[in-house]
Formats: structure tokens, C-alpha cells, sequence
């Protein structure tokens, strides 16, 4: 098993290598091999793969998501969007058959 400040150091280098996520704008903790992480994002698509680079690395038993998402200009997306932007980050996850996931977003 992986000790918190290896895991930590892993989860940082994994989020450092996604193309659309600035490490800097992300907060990650680890306690036991549960990963914390925190931030405000402009978009549901970097949060999602904030969380997905953050699955990927060997030793994460849970994670707790605490991102926000705002945003600019208080630009408000209606629930079409919302699930537009899910699919679309799923479609670059290969790991994951679009065909075996629903995604459901009410009231944003």
C-alpha cells in the first residue's frame, strides 16, 4: 500500500497531465488513501476530469469531490448543456462504453 505523501505526489502528477487541468487551480489532500479535492473550475468538463485522472491512479481507495463549478460571468448552463458536456468528457475517457451510462441533470 502507498503512504499518503507517495499517493498524494502520484494523484498531483496525474492532474498535471491532463490537457485541459492547470494543477495549480486544484487543492489535493490525502488521509488513509482517500484523495480531497478542491477547487472552482469554469467548466463541468475539467471537473469531471479532475475526478477521472484522480481514479486512474493505483492506491486511491475513495474520493471526496469538493469542486466547484462557476461560471463566468455568472453564465448560468441550461441542463441540455450540462449533459452535452458530461458525454462529451466521457467520449474521451476510452475506459468507458458511452452505451452503459445514463446521465440525468436537474435544475443545473
Amino acid at each position: 500500500m502507498k503512504n499518503n505523501a507517495k499517493l498524494l505526489a502520484d494523484v498531483q502528477n496525474a492532474i498535471k497531465f491532463e490537457p485541459l487541468l492547470h494543477a495549480a487551480e486544484i487543492g489535493v489532500t490525502v488521509k488513509n488513501c482517500v484523495v480531497s479535492l478542491t477547487g472552482e473550475f469554469d467548466s463541468y468538463i475539467k471537473k469531471v476530469e479532475a475526478e477521472n485522472a484522480t481514479k486512474k491512479v493505483k492506491g486511491v481507495k475513495a474520493i471526496i469531490e469538493k469542486i466547484e463549478v462557476k461560471f463566468p460571468n455568472d453564465r448560468s448552463k441550461t441542463d441540455t448543456e450540462v449533459v452535452e458536456e458530461v458525454l462529451d468528457a466521457l467520449k474521451n475517457t476510452w475506459s468507458l462504453p458511452l452505451n452503459t451510462i445514463s446521465v440525468k441533470v436537474e435544475n443545473g
